[in-house]
């Protein structure tokens, strides 16, 4: 049998086993039993950006790159959706402005979710709480 047809024979059966195995598990559906999509269920996600700041007492403005992972879980109950989600950010955003140089490396939060469906839209708030890391450097101490 030349190597080409070894090749597709192999990737015809693992095909055809990767079907049959997946066949037992289970499957989630994101669609309610009316047929309209269903916003129940968890999710995670990433981010990257650029954040940038400006600090009153003093002439610093942070600036750098930031990102981090978000994630959370919703309950839809008819067009109402509530859930909870939290997220950690990593940042590189620092100044110096002698003697001092501040950076924030990293922050996160935590929130609720409350909101309403209009057909595949959803419009909602959230409301929590932050924490985070401010360091601030002077003559090579920090503090």
């Amino acid at each position: 049998m030349p190597w080409i047809a070894r090749v597709a024979a192999l990737a015809v059966l693992a095909a055809t086993v990767g079907s049959a195995s997946a066949a037992d598990f289970s499957q989630p559906s994101y669609y309610a039993a009316t047929g309209a999509m269903s916003w129940t269920g968890p999710y995670l996600g990433g981010n990257l950006g650029y954040q940038w700041g400006r600090v009153s007492n003093n002439p610093t403005d942070p600036a750098g790159l930031v990102g981090g992972l978000q994630g959370g879980y919703l309950w839809q109950q008819g067009r109402f959706v509530l859930g909870g989600e939290a997220d950690l950010q990593l940042s590189d955003a620092s100044d110096t402005q002698l003697p001092w140089k501040l950076s924030n490396p990293w922050f996160g939060t935590m929130r609720g979710r409350a909101g309403f469906t209009v057909n595949n839209l959803l419009i909602y708030g959230t409301a929590g709480f932050a924490v985070g890391e401010l360091t601030a450097e002077t003559i090579g101490l920090q503090s």
